[in-house]
């Protein structure tokens, strides 16, 4: 069977940048693996505080659980509850062990074979949560970043580029909510005029704002304002999560120094650079932000690594869940 030569140039792309993402990743650990050692990754494993190790485990599940609530009340509870947690927990454990994609992918696919939601409707809600997160993490960045202001003078300016870039994209989705369809129409034209309709990727997130835009106008911003406030909740209990995590190496840290970092990478992370949820990327741009803010402890570096591989237990366990639900939910034989 002969493939089309484009379909073939596409495999060969994704590929070689999935190639390229890995060897990024396994660069950017070495570099910061290269500052420590076994034995003081050890010893700080050793040091961890246990009282904040159950905190941060705790607050782990709430914000698994206040996703699966975003979900799921945007869905009119029509999925159970506690199948669209399952559905989250292998969203999150697919983006952090694999790559954000096969996050993003589980989640279609789960909707749409386990639950029979459309990819339309599964896509709209997804959108709107985005739009929801983008607006809490802006928020919650001009918070920490007007704390932290006299801290962060080399990044001031990334800092308002930034939050242009988000009121910029809030604006968009108001007007969407105002024109809908005729936005949409617009935007494929404008698409087609600059021929980028030959990006897949675009094609597809136009296709999802069309299934957004088309919902009655009411229903639409009723969601959205759900979906906000829903948001905002999730960005809170997110920052108290990760704050926990560093408190569990002792990292002397405040909190708005953390949450300001925390929301520098909710927006570094919608870059698609990234695998085994932002190994490398994360541990190596958090050593920057720690020496901003004048954290520059030896073992720093072991802390991170420290935490990489707490991440990845907590989303281990997470799964456990997923077994026990679906031993308890098998379908009956006739």
């Amino acid at each position: 069977m002969n493939l089309d030569p484009k379909i073939t140039k596409q495999v060969v792309r994704k590929r070689w940048l999935g190639i390229f993402k890995i060897l990024l990743a396994l660069a950017l650990i070495a570099v910061v693996f290269s500052k420590t050692s076994l034995a003081q990754i050890i010893e700080t494993t050793k040091n961890a505080s246990l009282p904040w190790l159950l905190v941060s485990f705790l607050l782990f599940w709430v914000v698994t659980m206040l996703k699966a609530v975003q979900y799921w009340a945007l869905l009119d509870g029509d999925t159970s509850y506690w199948q669209v947690l399952r559905i989250v927990i292998f969203q999150n454990a697919l983006s952090n062990l694999v790559a954000n994609m096969a996050g993003v992918a589980s989640y279609f696919a789960m909707f749409r074979l386990e639950q029979n939601v459309n990819v339309k409707r599964s896509g709209a809600v997804f959108v709107i949560t985005k739009v929801g997160d983008v607006f809490s993490t802006g928020l919650f960045l001009s918070l920490s970043a007007y704390i932290v202001w006299a801290r962060i003078k080399s990044l001031q300016e990334l800092t308002i580029v930034l939050l242009f870039g988000i009121a910029a994209s809030l604006f968009l989705f108001g007007v969407m909510i105002v024109f809908r369809i005729k936005f949409i129409l617009f935007v494929r034209k404008t698409i087609h005029w600059l021929r980028l309709d030959r990006i897949k990727f675009l094609v597809s997130l136009v296709d999802l704002a069309e299934a957004v835009a088309g919902q009655e106008r009411g229903v639409f911003i009723r969601t959205a304002l759900l979906a906000t406030a829903l948001s905002v909740l999730y960005m809170v209990a997110t920052l108290f999560y990760l704050f926990s995590k560093t408190q569990v190496f002792h990292i002397p840290i405040v909190f708005w120094e953390s949450a300001y970092i925390v929301s520098m990478f909710q927006l570094i992370s919608l870059i698609p650079i990234q695998v085994f949820g932002g190994l490398g990327v994360v541990e190596f741009t958090t050593l920057y932000f720690y020496t901003i803010f004048g954290i520059v402890s030896a073992d720093i570096p072991a802390t991170l690594i420290g935490g990489r591989i707490l991440l990845y237990l907590f989303h281990l366990f997470s799964l456990l869940y997923v077994s026990v639900e679906g031993f308890f939910n098998k379908p009956k034989s006739s």
